[in-house]
Parts: structure tokens; C-alpha cells; sequence
């Protein structure tokens, strides 16, 4: 498939982190259990309903997702996670303060992040689009979670931290069009010398194409549904691995 744009115009190229760049082996659900049953171990008793890891998470995500749909602009996830733990504990009888909830889910992420790994390709391909690119991180992740995945996974080399463009307000994130104009004021580029590749139709592609940017989205399963191929000016160009961009930027 050939880009619906021209290559040879672009200077920057943004990546998104998660499951753009790094793949997550281990799920949310498992390291939410894994970490209940530790902070639980010498409380529960055999299979009391209550305690079982199983029932607190599915309580946990009902409470979560009936939080998410009423919350207000701004809102902090973490405050939602505290919210919807407490609400899910509230049978055991278990106080949950900020403190228990932020530790508790500061756990969780540590057991996602050992469960994390770069894609196939991933190094290679970076390492060749370097010398010839600048290279930037435009997520939606928090910032701590990116310095960890920089530090953890080795990225660190092809993306130092004034690079990395995260959101401060919940309402700068992708697809707000903020921190693509964001990224392209600080590294004083124009919408036409910059490329978006990313995993998220919604996030990645809509958000750069909100700014004026090209955009690449990473695919690596065939989408039930492919959006229409154009929007405004724009074609939708799709790549199965990463390792496809060299084809056209190198």
C-alpha cells in the first residue's frame, strides 16, 4: 500500500507508545487480581464470594464504567479508580483511602509494566528512521507511565524526555488536536513536514488529521471495519508492522 501522502516532505515523525511501539502481555484484569490476592491474602478466607478476586474486579469494573459515563470534564482518573475500588471493597468492609487506593494501583502498573515489550521490528526500525527523522512521542498516557516505558524497554535513546508530549489536562488528549500543535510549536515544524503513526483510528489518526497532519495507522490485524479512505484532503494509509515505514522514509 502506498502512503496517501509524499514522504519525501516529512521531517517529524510522532509515534504513539502502546500498542504502537510496545505490546502489553499482561492484561489490567490479570494484574488487578494478582495484586488484590496479594494485599488479601490474610484476610480472605477460603472462597468467601466476597474477598474472591474474580468478584471484586467485576464489581470494580461496574463501578468504573458507571463512574466513567458521569464523569465531569477534567476528572482525574486516579480519583475514579479510588471511587470505583472503594465501591467494589465496600461488602468486605475495607477502608480504602487514597493512600491504600494509589499504592494498590501503583502495584498493578508495575506488574503491567514487567509485562510489557517491545513489538518485533520495533529497535530496527527506529534505529534506521533516526539518523534521517527527528522522533517524537505524542500519548495519552501519563507521563510517569512513559518515562517508565523509555526507561524499561531502552526507547530512551530515540526519544529523550523533552521529546515525549503528554497531556497535563484531561481535555488536551487525543483526538483534541493541543498537543499535535503542541509538538510541532516546540520542535518548530509545519503540519505538511509531519507524519502521526499510531494504533488508534479515533486517537492517532482523527487527531492528527484535527491538526492538519498525515497519518499512519498501525494495524496488525486486519479491522473488522476500515473507516471511508478519505477525509477532507486526507487518505487513510495503514501498515500491518512497523518495519513497513521503511519502505517509504528510508
Amino acid at each position: 500500500m502506498k502512503p496517501g501522502f509524499s514522504p519525501n516532505q516529512k521531517k517529524v515523525l510522532f509515534f504513539d507508545v502502546n500498542q504502537t511501539l510496545v505490546m502489553r502481555t499482561a492484561s489490567f484484569e490479570d494484574c488487578f487480581k494478582e495484586t488484590w490476592k496479594e494485599y488479601t491474602a490474610r484476610l480472605a478466607e477460603g472462597d468467601d464470594s466476597e474477598w474472591n478476586a474474580d468478584h471484586i474486579y467485576r464489581k470494580y469494573r461496574t463501578a468504573w464504567f458507571a463512574r466513567s459515563k458521569m464523569k465531569r470534564p477534567g476528572s482525574d482518573k486516579q480519583e475514579l479508580q479510588e471511587k470505583a475500588l472503594r465501591e467494589a471493597v465496600q461488602d468486605t468492609g475495607m477502608a480504602v483511602s487514597k493512600t491504600f487506593a494509589r499504592a494498590f494501583f501503583s502495584q498493578v502498573r508495575q506488574k503491567q509494566m514487567g509485562g510489557r515489550a517491545l513489538y518485533p521490528g520495533v529497535n530496527e526500525t527506529l534505529a534506521a528512521l533516526a539518523p534521517r527523522y527527528r522522533l517524537a512521542i505524542i500519548s495519552n498516557s501519563r507521563r510517569e507511565e512513559v518515562a517508565e516505558v523509555m526507561r524499561h524497554l531502552g526507547l530512551s535513546a530515540y526519544f529523550p524526555e523533552e521529546i515525549w508530549f503528554t497531556a497535563s489536562r484531561p481535555r488536551d488528549k487525543k483526538p483534541n488536536a493541543h498537543l499535535f500543535k503542541e509538538a510541532m510549536k516546540a520542535l518548530g515544524a509545519a503540519a505538511a513536514e509531519c507524519v502521526m503513526i499510531g494504533n488508534s483510528y479515533r486517537h492517532d489518526v482523527c487527531g492528527a488529521w484535527k491538526a492538519g497532519i498525515d497519518a499512519i495507522w498501525v494495524q496488525r490485524t486486519a479491522p473488522k471495519k476500515v473507516p471511508a479512505p478519505a477525509r477532507g484532503r486526507k487518505k487513510l494509509t495503514i501498515v500491518r508492522q512497523l518495519d513497513e515505514l521503511l519502505e517509504w522514509f528510508t
